[in-house]
């Protein structure tokens, strides 16, 4: 017979646990062609050339060896006999090495890290685990507040927003298996101490000097006209960029974007501080009708404010019952809005139309030196006119719109006006006749308009006054400017020659004029006459 057999590349190899720490491994060779061959032994051991266990397989050309050890190298070789008992010699030599199966990590140390503090204070913590197969760990903590962190490195930081006792407690990952969680280390939270803000801009002293760069002493360090929390939260991350590339931190630049205007007019009028190609509006405003019944309705603004003044009025005569028009929630986004009867009547009211105006609070000059001011009012008075000053001196006495905008007392209420000058003009909250004329301290929003009319951005408009001539019978108003459709008004009651509680209504509005009547209601007696008043009102239209 032939003396010697080759043991060839292995066909197949399979490896699977037996047990925790075994493998097996299967060899296959080519058949030897002798008459008298009577089967073949398998020599293995852990040095090449050198083979510590034969096995006798038979006289097959495969075999499994079995219980080898995970992380050894085993070479392997293998001889036939004959039916005399006569041996080949050795085959070529294969070697293979055993796969350890990855394990898990240890579970970690008890983190490491302070075991009192403060709510609203970042803390650090650090943990350490081993892995039996030397991969890298990442770590992950369970801060004991609810939250969990994602996996990083082993020192991490956390806050907690309230006081209390917290188990802090990590775990370690190869990327494939996971530790258990570590013990406990406890952290007892006291309460936040109130943090100082000197100027009361939102942001306390630590963060201005630490972190922001900021005055401590001054609401607005850069004078843009944003307060530096407003900013801060306006810039976001990108607080510390430099847009304009002039070396000046955004949060510290007057005019991020190099455009010319200050980051706070840009907000104020409707452009972004952060975008050199845009630039202000002559007059950030926006004028719309909405219909609404006596339940809350929201509207949304069809563009973004930055802090919204909001004035509405007169109401369509539709309903027969006397209303006023409630305000609230005003936000950059919108505001609600509904028809309120007086208490007399019944409180549910048909759907009747209504006029806003939006105007970005300041002081604000149209095309031709035309003043336009909003602005927001606190009243407190109840039925006392109180006297209010503009911000800014008119050339003559100005239109003014005003609206409560909010609902502190749920009370119907209007915001009556007199004496309206150059400087400023009286005003109080009144409630129907037979009240006791105490309402609640509410928000007012005035907006007060130079008499004028024109175009502007696309805006057709008029604002104008009649005489001492609008009582409770319906009277028109003749538009003086060309609307191509009917246009969006808005009138308020500019005197109070009557001292009967009253609003002004409207009806028959088209492109040329529209009719109004000052509306009493009947709380304390029938009587709606109403003694002759003059009547400021805005029109707007989109420009033909």
């Amino acid at each position: 017979m032939k003396r010697n057999i080759v043991l060839s590349v292995l066909l197949a190899v399979a490896l699977f646990p037996v047990w925790a720490w075994s493998a097996d491994v299967r060899l296959a060779w080519e058949p030897n062609s002798e008459a008298d061959l009577a089967g073949y032994k398998v020599h293995y051991g852990t040095a090449s050339g050198s083979y510590s266990t034969a096995v006798d397989v038979g006289k097959v050309t495969t075999a499994t060896v079995s219980n080898l050890s995970e992380g050894t190298t085993y070479y392997f070789s293998a001889s036939a006999y004959n039916t005399a008992a006569v041996s080949s010699g050795y085959s070529n030599e294969v070697s293979y090495s055993v796969p350890v199966p990855n394990r898990a990590p240890s579970s970690p140390s008890v983190p490491s890290g302070p075991s009192t503090g403060q709510a609203e204070t970042s803390y650090s913590f650090s943990t350490l685990a081993t892995d039996p197969d030397g991969n890298t760990l990442q770590y992950r903590y369970d801060w004991g507040d609810g939250s969990v962190s994602g996996w990083g490195q082993e020192i991490q930081a956390h806050s907690w927003a309230a006081a209390g006792s917290f188990c802090i407690r990590a775990k370690a990952s190869d990327s494939s298996l996971e530790s258990g969680w570590s013990a406990c280390r406890t952290l007892t939270v006291a309460a936040a101490a109130t943090p100082v803000d000197s100027d009361g801009d939102g942001l306390s002293d630590v963060l201005e000097t630490n972190t922001y760069g900021t005055n401590p002493n001054a609401t607005d360090s850069d004078s843009d006209g944003i307060p530096d929390g407003q900013e801060v939260a306006l810039w976001g991350q990108n607080w510390n960029g430099d847009i304009d590339g002039d070396g000046v931190l955004n949060l510290l630049d007057w005019d991020a974007d190099g455009d010319g205007f200050a980051d706070g007019e840009e907000l104020s009028k409707g452009s972004l501080p952060g975008d050199k190609n845009t630039k202000p509006a002559a007059l950030p405003m926006e004028a719309g009708e909405v219909e609404i019944d006596h339940a809350w309705k929201r509207v949304e603004f069809a563009r973004s404010f930055f802090n919204p003044v909001v004035v509405v009025g007169g109401l369509s005569a539709n309903g027969p019952q006397a209303a006023v028009v409630r305000v609230r929630n005003v936000t950059g986004s919108g505001f609600e809005i509904r028809v309120q009867e007086w208490e007399c009547y019944d409180g549910t009211h048909t759907l009747e139309t209504v006029g806003y105006l939006a105007v970005e609070s300041g002081v604000h000059s149209l095309p031709g030196n035309v003043k336009v001011e909003a602005a927001l009012l606190n009243v407190t008075k109840g039925s006392l006119f109180g006297a209010f000053t503009f911000k800014q001196m008119f050339p003559a006495p100005p239109v003014v719109l005003a609206s409560t905008v909010t609902v502190n007392d749920s009370t119907a209420v209007t915001a009556r006006l007199d004496r309206i000058t150059a400087k400023g003009f009286r005003m109080c909250l009144q409630e129907q006749e037979a009240n006791p004329q105490d309402h609640g301290a509410e928000t007012v929003a005035y907006i007060a308009w130079q008499p004028s009319s024109g175009d502007f951005d696309g805006v057709t408009f008029e604002v104008d006054r009649t005489g001492r001539e609008i009582n409770q019978n319906f009277a028109e108003i003749a538009f003086s400017e060309p609307h191509a459709a009917p246009p969006v008004f808005l009138g308020k009651i500019q005197s109070a020659y009557g001292k009967d509680t009253a609003d002004l209504h409207w009806q028959a509005k088209d492109p040329e004029g529209i009719m109004v009547r000052i509306t009493e209601e009947i709380s304390r007696d029938s009587e709606t006459k109403h003694t002759a008043e003059v009547v400021g009102y805005m029109a707007f239209s989109a420009t033909p």
